[in-house]
């Protein structure tokens, strides 16, 4: 029984495995979601904007830099909100992927209150 079993070369000599950025971007478009509003372009603002939080990765040889733009409410204090969504993006992809977050920025943009009394009705 025991010739059945094939003896594996060491973890370093097996293979290699390739993280698409892609995947970095959905890692850290879900981890900013965590920490901040979520805004989902809708009418005529599909035209000139997009959905968020968004994010734009490059990695290279093990390195990430992390490009995000997320959502915030007025008032927000956006130096906190732009703190916890690095730290949450940076340990979120070390956690997943095991690759070194080397820079992340965090550009915030304000999205109107969502207040159902200030939309006026036609009559």
């Amino acid at each position: 029984m025991s010739d059945l079993v094939e003896v594996l070369p060491p973890p370093e000599q097996r293979g290699r495995l390739d993280i698409r950025d892609g995947a970095v971007e959905t890692i850290a478009r879900a981890a900013a979601a965590t920490v901040s509003d979520r805004h989902q372009a809708t009418g005529l603002s599909r035209i000139t904007s997009s959905d968020l939080p968004r994010a734009r990765v490059e990695v290279d040889a093990g390195q990430v830099v992390v490009t995000l733009t997320v959502a915030a409410q007025w008032p927000t204090p956006v130096a906190a909100l732009a703190r916890s969504v690095r730290d949450v993006v940076t340990q979120q992809i070390r956690d997943d992927t095991g690759l070194t977050v080397t820079r992340v920025d965090v550009e915030v943009h304000c999205i109107p209150l969502d207040d159902p009394t200030a939309h006026r009705r036609v009559r």
